[in-house]
């Protein structure tokens, strides 16, 4: 883009002096001049709605890590919890007196793909063992659920330290405290 193409130019004058003069909803940019001193940039400025979405919050993980780790009690069980975000970032995480080390990852590691994939861990499982020959690290076993809120995923619980089956239950009690 050239001069008046531009949305926003910049004309190098005198001693570095810097004039900014804006046109149509573009940002170029332009140094008075043609050939190899001239140097352009364009880039639209998007004037649209913002779209925004919904993801868990640190109270909201607490409740569901408190009642995950209810569950695991009840079960006499000690396990890992992680509880991520909508795009898989940690914000809750809690290791039971006895969990082993290896959960610590483990649980971590469900969550995010449940986050990611917003389907449990358990069904991407499933899947994998019905395609033989497909390998896929997505495959992590159960334990892992997505939270939902109007059929969009906004985080997810990880657990691990138990069967798979009983991890399932204690991510699926810790998921029900946010159910409407």
């Amino acid at each position: 883009m050239r001069g008046a193409d531009c949305g926003i130019r910049w004309v190098g004058m005198s001693l570095g002096a810097v004039w900014l003069r804006r046109f149509r909803g573009t940002i170029g940019c332009h140094v008075a001049g043609d050939g190899p001193a001239a140097w352009r940039c364009g880039a639209r400025i998007w004037r649209r709605r913002m779209i925004s979405k919904s993801s868990i919050d640190s109270v909201e993980a607490g409740r569901v890590l408190s009642a995950c780790g209810e569950a695991a009690r009840q079960r006499g069980v000690a396990v890992s919890i992680a509880i991520v975000d909508d795009a898989g970032q940690l914000l809750q995480f809690g290791r039971m007196d006895g969990a082993r080390a290896f959960t610590v990852e483990l649980a971590s590691r469900k969550a995010r793909v449940a986050a990611a994939a917003g389907v449990a861990t358990g069904v991407i499982t499933e899947m994998s063992r019905q395609s033989p020959g497909v390998t896929s690290e997505a495959a992590v076993g159960a334990g892992g659920m997505p939270i939902l809120h109007e059929q969009k995923c906004v985080g997810a619980v990880g657990v691990s330290g138990a069967k798979p089956e009983v991890d399932d239950l204690i991510a699926a009690a810790g998921v029900a405290v946010l159910a409407p």
